[in-house]
């Protein structure tokens, strides 16, 4: 049985015109694989502090039993 391999591909360009991404896209099309493409700009990614550092432990915390 042959694998294809899982390729995730982390977009964050920001310009709708890229030109890294127009690279990344013709990378990609030649590349074997089940791409899985993240873009960076359409995620609800919140910067991390210490309040936050506190609520993600005390959620592990209540998640270990």
């Amino acid at each position: 049985m042959i694998m294809k391999n899982n390729i995730l591909y982390v977009n964050s360009c920001v310009r709708p015109d890229s030109r890294t991404e127009e690279l990344s896209k013709k990378l990609l099309d030649v590349l074997d694989g089940e791409i899985t493409e993240v873009n960076l700009y359409r995620e609800n990614i919140l910067p991390l502090d210490e309040k936050g550092l506190k609520t993600e432990g005390e959620s592990a915390a209540g998640a270990v039993t």
